[in-house]
């Protein structure tokens, strides 16, 4: 296949083969409006408070390139090698070059109770359009994360292996070739919330609704679903604030809403009737 319309894709691999580093953390920090995405990288031994590992910086690919680069402000690996206010600075110089967010999404682990057909749907990157799938981390690595560019057009694909006793990371940063991606997963995890809640696992369910929620904002259904099982998880005023977003989405869910027993539990508050009123 001609390199010109590959897939960009750039494999961070996990730190963990360094023996003194037990756990790691990994914050996405922002995007800019391109394909460009800051993240801080860190790693722990198992009695030191202070990272012995750290890396702060963006993963890029460039507007007419096929290939990402990483440029690290910091690369700090060792003992004694953190400097707090060399991070902190960073990550605010990074703030600024990468003031936007993006959409987060979590995938997790399969289910009994859902369908398998969504599961597979959601630890595949089928639906992205993908047109090169090297450098993927191979089993027990497993998709864990995606945060999306605010255009949609990348994504940093975060991966976590099942076989380490604590968190541990490896992502890749690559161009999205389906535009209706995100909304169709978003989908994906509504469908897996009403199956969770159809089978009786209400946090599970809310765990679901809540990440159609937040990486699809826009799409009043989403929203919608996510208060309603709020409001069934006994989090009243947090599911009147997702009301209020899924009516102003779309106006007609007040009438939904004034009917739907499984927002029982709100009918009598006086913000409910004000959301809801004719």
């Amino acid at each position: 296949m001609r390199a010109g319309i590959l897939a960009a894709l750039i494999a961070v691999p996990s730190l963990a083969f360094a023996q003194e580093v037990q756990r790691e953390e990994l914050f996405i920090l922002g995007w800019n409006d391109a394909c460009s995405v800051a993240v801080a990288h860190y790693g722990y031994s198992a009695l030191a408070q202070d990272p012995v590992f750290a890396r702060i910086g963006a993963l890029t690919i460039a507007p007419g390139q096929q290939s990402a680069k990483a440029a690290w402000a910091a690369d700090w690996s060792g003992d004694n090698t953190w400097r707090s206010s060399e991070a902190d600075k960073l990550r605010r110089e990074l703030a600024v070059s990468h003031n936007q967010a993006g959409f987060p999404e979590t995938i997790q682990v399969s289910h009994p109770s859902s369908r398998a057909v969504l599961d597979d749907i959601l630890r595949s990157t089928q639906t992205f359009h993908l047109r090169l799938n090297a450098g993927w981390p191979s089993p027990p690595w497993r998709l864990g994360q995606i945060h999306y560019s605010p255009l949609g057009s990348c994504g940093l694909f975060i991966f976590v292996n099942d076989r380490a006793p604590k968190p541990v990371y490896s992502y890749v940063l690559a161009r999205l070739y389906n535009p209706g991606a995100r909304i169709t997963r978003s989908h994906a995890h509504s469908a897996k919330s009403q199956l969770l809640l159809e089978a009786g696992d209400l946090p599970d369910a809310l765990k679901e609704a809540a990440v159609a929620a937040q990486m699809a904002p826009l799409q009043a259904p989403a929203r919608y679903h996510h208060a309603v099982l709020l409001c069934l998880s006994g989090s009243l005023a947090e599911a009147e604030e997702e009301l209020v977003e899924a009516i102003t989405l779309d106006a007609r869910y007040k009438s939904q809403a004034r009917t739907d027993k499984n927002l029982e539990s709100l009918w009598s508050s006086r913000r409910f009737q004000e959301i809801t009123k004719r």
